[in-house]
């Protein structure tokens, strides 16, 4: 799946937090070992799963803002 979505080169995350619903554009890529961002999200993880396995495949994420949107979304009463 991590090969795939590295080919499709761009995605867009969807979350929602309280009302607000946010849609990130994205380009993505895949992170090499010796970056900072692929050793500090892999030692992060590392504290939370005793199990990861010694190599992973890292994607990092780079938002376009200009084409994200964030909404609020109704709130049921």
């Amino acid at each position: 799946l991590a090969d795939q979505i590295v080919q499709a080169g761009s995605g867009v995350l969807l979350f929602s937090q309280a009302n607000q619903r946010y849609a990130l554009k994205c380009s993505i890529r895949r992170l090499s070992e010796p970056e900072p961002k692929y050793q500090a999200t892999y030692w992060h993880n590392c504290l939370f799963n005793s199990s990861m396995p010694g190599v992973v495949k890292m994607l990092g994420f780079m938002p376009s803002w200009q084409a994200s949107t964030c909404r609020q979304q109704d709130v049921p009463t």
